[in-house]
């Protein structure tokens, strides 16, 4: 344990995901807001859904120390 270090990979793996879901949230704008239908409003939220539970099941394996506050929170939305 003297040799992981969480500290150098944390930061990376925050900043990772917090652009991914950024640049996601730009490119579909339009379908998030329910402008082009309610059923790809639907299949945008369920895609931006299973990519962060994803990570979050990745990330819990090189990182099982770290509690992530999203996990227990995608865990109680349930499958869409």
């Amino acid at each position: 344990m003297n040799g992981y270090r969480l500290y150098t990979v944390v930061p990376y793996l925050v900043k990772f995901i917090d652009q991914l879901t950024n640049i996601y949230v730009r490119y579909n704008r339009k379908r998030l807001k329910g402008k082009l239908g309610d059923e790809d409003t639907l299949t945008a939220l369920c895609t931006l859904y299973t990519t962060l539970l994803t990570l979050c099941k990745a990330r819990s394996s090189p990182l099982p120390l770290s509690p992530s506050p999203l996990s227990p929170a995608l865990a109680r939305c349930g499958s869409p």
